[in-house]
């Protein structure tokens, strides 16, 4: 009977013994099909880290490589690091990988650790470095790629705007659209910052502000669950204290003179170069003698431009007044809805730039708009300002006088007598044979008569839209130029006449002929003063040269003498 039990004790021990290598065998056939895609990925992970420190060892400087391929290969690393996560069961039934016997395991991920500090927390500082100098405008070091702390900032530009020029409110300018815009990525920045703090930290790291800081700062989504990333990130060696407070100075410098210089260019603008004021003190310089000199003295392509300068800068405020509110100019503190109030609180709400910053901006814009106020009251608190206040609207307005001022200017560069006269070198005749080069610049007396009528349809319809007081100068003025286009259209009118005379009739009979029917053709369209200047100047300027000329020009009379008489008879 003890035989038998011994047998089957022996029995049953055989099959425990083929049941534990058939589900060791079994579990080495699953480890092994495990172990295959595990042992493949870290083998390629581990080639592609040798290659890259081959890459790094052969250069000498950071930025000898481009930063994008140190983008391509943190992100490359960091997918990695996530499909190397997996179940270690399988290592139960091999016993030869128990880290009692062998540490490849270990090995291996210590070395991808240690290549996550140098080669994804690296180039996410440098890439944070990088942000920054872009945004503040400032260079890098070659090897470290850290800020240059000694070098100067620039203030925000707006990306594809034209040259920064004064405005006249504190809102929707490009240059304020430029600055908010800074403020934006400035913000974004700091975001990055935090999290990559907040990732330092097991008890406040997220997820979420991993997929943050990699979105940011290597412009890629992460895949993944990212919790081996995260454990990664907890360890102190990625990114020592030192370190990130050092990384966190450098930015916050960078970010915070950049925005005071914008700051500070925009109250400059808002303030001190405000560009009504600008416009409003040249306006102020311009003395209605010198607007309205008379164009035979100063010339007319210089006369015209003054008029129509002085036009196009009353023009340039009336749509400067057209957009933004306008009650900042008048209260003693800046509205709510200012761009600068928007300013200071985003400035404020920016942990790389903080409240102090804040206060600091928002102690400098008292001051500006106090200095504004006084140049402000100066220009437009007189009765005779060239702006009105429209309380009903709560807006300004050109004044009355000025706005029929910029409307009487535009209207008289525009009149047909402003342009100029057809070039010729017959209107002062110097000599006879200067005569023939005018044949083709012939003018008709019809043409004067129109002349005559622009006049008249200027001070009837035109002059009246002009500010009574500058009736007189205007009329002055209009009156010296249609004299002067009326003498230059009948000098060439008489100089094609006396170049080309008629068959039987000397060039100075046809002048004289050609000098009655402008005298005639002006006083008919009702301009007799005008008709007579153009006489005197005509005879004076035209037919008095071409006297002289027409005698220099005639042959010498010939004396005949008489026979010799002889002394002596033959």
């Amino acid at each position: 009977m003890s035989e038998r039990r011994a047998w089957f004790a022996r029995l049953r021990l055989q099959h425990v013994l083929a049941v534990l290598l058939a589900a060791w065998a079994l579990g080495l056939a699953i480890a092994a099909i495990r172990l295959q895609p595990w042992q493949q990925e870290v083998s390629r992970v581990l080639i592609q880290l040798r290659a890259d420190d081959l890459l790094r060892s052969s250069v000498r400087q950071w930025d000898q490589v481009h930063p994008e391929w140190y983008r391509k290969r943190a992100l490359a690393l960091l997918s990695a690091v996530e499909r190397l996560r997996h179940d270690t069961a399988w290592s139960l039934v091999m016993p030869g990988s128990w880290r009692l016997f062998d540490d490849l395991e270990e090995r291996a991920a210590e070395r991808i650790d240690s290549a996550f500090a140098s080669v994804v927390v690296e180039t996410i500082r440098r890439e944070l470095d990088s942000r920054a100098a872009l945004l503040a405008g400032l260079p890098q070091h070659p090897a470290t790629g850290e800020i240059d702390t000694g070098a100067q900032c620039s203030a925000p530009t707006l990306r594809g705007a034209g040259p920064q020029r004064t405005v006249a409110s504190t809102e929707g300018d490009a240059e304020d659209a430029a600055l908010l815009q800074h403020l934006q990525e400035v913000q974004q920045l700091d975001q990055a910052v935090a999290a990559l703090l907040a990732l330092r930290d097991p008890a406040t790291a997220r997820a979420e502000d991993m997929r943050m800081l990699v979105r940011y700062s290597l412009r890629a989504e992460l895949s993944g669950p990212a919790s081996r990333g995260l454990r990664l990130f907890h360890a102190h060696a990625a990114l020592p204290a030192p370190q990130a407070e050092a990384l966190v100075g450098r930015l916050r410098w960078a970010v915070w003179c950049s925005v005071t210089k914008g700051a500070e260019a925009a109250q400059a603008r808002w303030f001190e170069r405000n560009e009504l004021l600008a416009l409003e003190e040249r306006l102020n310089g311009i003395r209605a003698s010198t607007l309205f000199a008379p164009s035979s003295a100063v010339g007319l392509a210089a006369s015209r431009e003054r008029l129509r300068s002085t036009a196009a800068l009353i023009a340039r405020q009336q749509a400067l007044l057209a957009r933004g509110s306008h009650q900042w100019m008048r209260s003693d503190t800046l509205p709510p809805s200012s761009v600068h109030v928007e300013l200071v609180r985003r400035v404020a709400q920016t942990h790389l730039l903080g409240p102090d910053l804040a206060a600091r901006l928002q102690a400098q814009a008292h001051v500006g708009h106090a200095q504004f106020r006084k140049r402000f009251d100066a220009h437009f608190a007189r009765p005779d300002a060239g702006l009105a206040w429209h309380p009903l609207s709560g807006r300004y307005a050109l004044a009355p006088q000025r706005a029929a001022l910029g409307e009487g200017l535009a209207l008289l560069v525009a009149q047909p007598f402003m342009a100029d006269a057809e070039p010729t070198s017959a209107v002062l005749p110097a000599g006879y044979g200067s005569f023939a080069s005018a044949a083709a610049a012939d003018t008709t007396p019809s043409e004067l008569s129109e002349l005559a009528q622009q006049r008249r349809r200027f001070m009837r319809e035109t002059l009246p839209v002009f500010p009574k007081p500058w009736h007189a100068l205007v009329t002055r003025y209009v009156e010296d130029r249609v004299l002067q286009r009326a003498y230059e259209q009948s000098a060439r009118f008489v100089a094609a006449g006396a170049a080309v005379p008629p068959p039987f009739m000397a060039p100075m009979d046809v002048a004289w002929q050609r000098v009655r029917q402008v005298e005639a053709a002006l006083q008919d369209a009702g301009s007799p003063r005008i008709a007579g200047q153009v006489r005197e100047r005509l005879e004076r300027e035209v037919l008095a040269p071409l006297a002289l000329a027409s005698a220099a020009a005639r042959p010498p009379t010939q004396v005949l003498l008489p026979a010799p008489v002889p002394l002596y008879g033959n």
